[in-house]
């Protein structure tokens, strides 16, 4: 295995389970360093962009570099990447994530209303302009958008779990509670626990705790093992004070994924805030090890 197809193949293959499987965000961007490194050597680069933007993976490669970049706090090198092996419009719809991640909201929520007015027939980026109006607090606005977003998509195409959930919290935030129940209920059985955890990324967003931590529940009831919930909870407990919840959470979620650097590091931060600060210092030590 020696030719960079190859060799990129298995270097993709290492993130993927690391970020994915491990949650271990460090690990995963140097094998997705490597893998885009034999895409700078292969011979023919525009076939190798579209092999590393199309392989069969849990998320292709560029994509779950970028989110493990974020996870990282590496925002200089994923601009870097966004703009080395992007084009518009997927890269203007990256360049939106980045300035959220980074938390430079103003500057997403303009770059999101270009990027609308630029390709105003691309669903994806209506939803993406709708999460930044949510974000903001516009929710009038975001619903607009959100249903533009849904009336592009082809005819009897699926709604996709991300726009369900845009509306599910646009009408939360709204205290539309019999609607949100009503969508729900028409939710398909197969796509429901995905549809709540992209609920549960947007209510993190705009910082509705107890709202994360019921819907994190739910999540939970269905797929104890669900490693998205599981940190969503604990995060949360441990945004409203409730310390010995958060560490039970968190523990779980190391318990599955012991190399999870980030929840290591929140574990850290949560036993330093109830005065337990030795295992603060074991925690970081396990952290920087990792």
């Amino acid at each position: 295995m020696n030719s960079a197809p190859d060799l990129a193949s298995a270097f993709s293959l290492m993130g993927v389970y690391l970020f994915w499987e491990e949650g271990n965000c460090e690990g995963a961007c140097q094998y997705y360093d490597q893998a885009l490194s034999q895409y700078l050597q292969s011979e023919n680069p525009d076939w190798f962009r579209q092999y590393l933007n199309t392989a069969d993976f849990p998320r292709p490669l560029i994509e779950s570099y970028l989110y493990s970049l974020m996870q990282c706090g590496y925002y200089d090198i994923c601009r870097d990447v966004i703009k080395d092996n992007l084009e518009p419009p997927e890269s203007i719809f990256w360049q939106i994530e980045l300035y959220r991640s980074a938390g430079d909201l103003d500057a997403a929520l303009e770059l999101a209303e270009e990027g609308s007015a630029a390709y105003p027939e691309l669903s994806t980026m209506r939803a993406k302009y709708a999460e930044q109006l949510l974000v903001v607090g516009r929710p009038n606005d975001a619903e607009i958008e959100i249903q533009k977003a849904i009336e592009l998509l082809p005819k009897y195409f699926p709604v996709d779990p991300w726009y369900d959930a845009l509306l599910i919290v646009n009408q939360l935030r709204s205290g539309q509670e019999d609607q949100v129940n009503q969508r729900l209920e028409k939710i398909k059985p197969n796509d429901l626990v995905l549809t709540l955890v992209h609920i549960i990324h947007t209510l993190m967003m705009i910082e509705e705790w107890d709202s994360v931590i019921q819907y994190s529940n739910l999540v939970i009831s269905a797929d104890p093992e669900n490693i998205s919930a599981l940190h969503s909870l604990a995060r949360a407990y441990a945004e409203v004070d409730k310390y010995p919840e958060a560490i039970t959470y968190y523990g779980k979620l190391l318990n599955l994924q012991p190399m999870n650097g980030i929840a290591q590091l929140e574990l850290c931060l949560v036993y330093g805030k109830v005065g337990e600060m030795e295992k603060a210092r074991s925690q970081i030590s396990d952290a920087l090890e990792g």
